[in-house]
């Protein structure tokens, strides 16, 4: 995972933020199977479960208002 102050700014998006942690989660699991061990991280982020936490990023940082319309199960 980056450790750079801009990673953790608030003008990061929650996107890519949930798109780096994919990319570790699957470099880890991969680790974990060579071992043969079971996956470290073995969720999928569908996107519902995206939306909510960027609902919680957008309210930790105050920003509510910026938060893109997704409309969920919305018909």
């Amino acid at each position: 995972m980056p450790q750079s102050a801009y990673y953790f700014n608030s003008q990061t998006s929650i996107d890519a933020i949930l798109d780096t942690w994919m990319e570790f989660s699957i470099i880890l699991n991969s680790l974990n199977r060579s071992m043969g061990l079971a996956d470290a991280y073995p969720f999928v982020l569908t996107q519902a479960v995206r939306t909510k936490l960027s609902f919680i990023h957008h309210a930790i940082h105050n920003r509510l208002n910026l938060m893109p319309d997704l409309s969920i199960g919305k018909v």
